[in-house]
């Protein structure tokens, strides 16, 4: 298996990434499969600030801001646009002002995609690869909450039959990820359904390894360290 990360995640995780998604592909053949490891980079935004008349405002909004602050005349107001060019469109027209935001997407945490087929317009993929497995990390992976409770979800609403995985760093988080889609690899492989569910499940176990191998790994540490 080849594993390729992208330059914009730290240098020092790269190592690690590598055994990662070589653990969350145990049992799993990828002799033929590329990960591509990308990191996801902050959102920019656009904000323009500009003041709006009191009397622009609905009725009820205008009351209540009157309420709050008796004798104003206007109101501050933001509004955000994805693009600059938008953005400066807008502060001409409101005569407001534009100024740069940027969304650190921590919220989105990791994704991934296992592929059916190559893409058509991929480059760089190796000679005799067959199947391919992008990743996409948040590019502050210390900066991530935990524990967190992974439940597969389908439109953003959990499915009901999948199973709740609680990762306690984002090395659990890695590792189940990368064996959720390798468990679609080996559906693909074996010519079996696409589900979910298995491949959850299969994920879930995957930690539980992991967890295995990290505990015996202290434990020879400390009994080392005691001798």
């Amino acid at each position: 298996m080849i594993v390729t990360i992208t330059s914009a995640i730290p240098a020092g995780h790269h190592q690690v990434l590598r055994q990662l998604v070589d653990v969350g592909f145990a049992g799993v053949a990828h002799h033929d499969v590329e990960v591509h490891v990308r990191s996801r980079p902050p959102r920019v935004g656009w904000t323009v600030h500009y003041r709006l008349p009191v009397a622009e405002l609905p009725p009820e909004l205008a009351r209540r801001w009157l309420a709050a602050h008796p004798g104003a005349t206007s109101v501050d107001v933001a509004r955000s646009y994805p693009r600059r060019r938008d953005a400066v469109a807008a502060a001409d027209r409101l005569q407001g002002s534009v100024r740069r935001h940027v969304e650190d997407r921590l919220a989105e945490r990791m994704s991934a995609c296992a592929y059916y087929s190559l893409p058509p317009r991929l480059v760089r993929v190796r000679p005799g690869t067959r199947y391919l497995v992008t990743m996409r990390l948040p590019q502050r992976l210390e900066a991530l909450s935990y524990p967190q409770e992974l439940q597969y979800r389908r439109g953003g609403v959990p499915m009901p039959t999948a199973p709740v995985v609680q990762v306690h760093d984002w090395l659990e988080e890695l590792v189940h990820l990368a064996a959720h889609e390798a468990r679609h690899v080996a559906q693909l492989r074996l010519g079996l359904t696409k589900s979910e569910v298995d491949a959850e499940r299969w994920a879930a176990a995957a930690v539980e390894r992991y967890r295995s191998l990290r505990l015996e790994g202290h434990r020879r540490v400390a009994t080392a360290l005691r001798r």
